[in-house]
């Protein structure tokens, strides 16, 4: 007869003395009690695109090389670089290539020294003018002496003057494809999970992300296009914000960032612009959480909390200013560069797409054998950021 002892002899049970506790019972047997929601990071980090598409309407453009067009103002402003004596007829030297801005018969001033005159000529850089115009008279001027066009004066009966006026500026632009990616096997999809089903969950995930990207390139990207090695088509990628404030930056290296320095800042910065002295007043200054903390410690009088009821759906500090009024938006993601902000007048940034190809997540995007899914959010997109003069960055606060 066969020894079925010896064959199977299961190991003793576990004996559990006294009262049954949670504790003593085999761990796979209590249901874990997990919540329902995921809970994300920066689960809304994209304030910039938030704005743009609350202040002004999108542009759909057919091409991904796109084109807006600008014009500045007459110029008005140049300096002395060569001086004059104080005859009431002499010539004077103006900064190299600034002669273009005087025509005859202008009539400019001399804001160092009060003194105004007239161009009847003018030869290269170099205007003929007579000297003293008014009570004030004639004095001497130096190099470095600021020039002011401030009209024309024409004799009675005289023909008309030459016509001047500012060329249109084109500016060049291109959309930038962003793609991110997702992918899950067939088992995952079907799989029942804390949390809601793993494919809807990620989803939501991956959007946000996607638009971190879009914003990131918003801020970043600079300009370029080329057959990268490998390929056989052109990337092209958008112009940044950050690119186009190349000219208009506020370097705090060794600069003290006080009320009244970012006060005297906002003389220049307030200048141009629809946001600026002569239109809105009004401009947002997107900035890291240190930027805040400085206005706040600093210029604590001089803020005032606005209910998001007033700023396209957004609760902000304002800044007020004799210049205008500074939103404060801490950037979210400008948290891992503390030293940076930037000023934007927000009248003059539209959110662009190539038509068609605005922001979708596009379905079954893998293999047709593949055990599983794929799908993508796919947007070809840019900034236009009109008039950079218009705008400008404040970088290397010190932390």
């Amino acid at each position: 007869m066969a020894d079925f002892k010896t064959q199977f002899n299961p190991a003793d049970p576990t004996i559990i003395s006294g009262q049954r506790a949670v504790t003593d019972e085999n761990s796979t047997r209590v249901k874990a009690d997990v919540s329902e929601e995921i809970f994300q990071y920066d689960p809304n980090a994209n304030s910039l695109t938030l704005l743009m598409t609350k202040l002004r309407s999108r542009r759909s453009v057919s091409q991904y090389l796109f084109h807006w067009l600008e014009k500045d103002r007459q110029p008005r402003f140049t300096k002395v670089a060569t001086g004059a004596t104080a005859a009431q007829t002499a010539t004077m030297v103006v900064t190299a290539s600034d002669g273009g801005k005087l025509f005859p018969r202008a009539l400019i001033v001399n804001i160092d020294t009060g003194e105004r005159a007239l161009v009847t000529s003018v030869s290269t850089d170099t205007p003929t003018l007579v000297r003293g115009i008014g009570s004030e008279g004639a004095f001497p001027m130096t190099a470095g002496d600021r020039i002011e066009i401030i009209g024309s004066a024409y004799e009675e009966g005289a023909d008309v003057g030459s016509s001047r006026t500012v060329q249109t500026r084109n500016v060049e632009q291109y959309t930038q494809i962003i793609r991110t990616p997702i992918a899950f096997t067939g088992r995952d999809e079907n799989t029942d999970m804390y949390g809601g089903n793993d494919k809807m969950t990620e989803r939501k995930w991956i959007a946000v992300e996607h638009a971190i990207s879009i914003e990131k390139a918003f801020w970043w990207s600079r300009k370029h296009s080329a057959v990268m090695t490998g390929d056989d088509k052109y990337t092209t990628y958008m112009n940044g914000i950050d690119s186009y404030c190349d000219d208009n930056e506020w370097d705090l290296n060794g600069v003290p960032f006080t009320e009244r320095s970012f006060t005297e800042y906002l003389e220049y910065a307030m200048r141009r612009g629809k946001g600026g002295k002569m239109g809105r007043r009004q401009k947002f200054l997107f900035c890291a959480p240190r930027f805040v903390t400085e206005l706040e410690s600093m210029a604590r009088d001089r803020l005032q909390v606005l209910p998001s009821s007033e700023v396209f759906g957004l609760e902000v500090t304002a800044f007020k200013s004799s210049h205008g009024k500074v939103m404060l938006i801490e950037h979210p993601l400008f948290e891992d560069r503390g030293d940076i902000a930037f000023l934007i007048d927000m009248n003059h940034v539209k959110y662009v797409y190539h038509q068609g190809r605005d922001t979708k997540l596009l379905e079954n995007r893998g293999g047709n054998g593949v055990d599983g899914t794929t799908e993508e959010y796919l947007s070809d997109v840019a900034i236009q950021f009109e008039l950079s003069e218009a705008h400008g960055r404040i970088s290397r606060l010190p932390l």
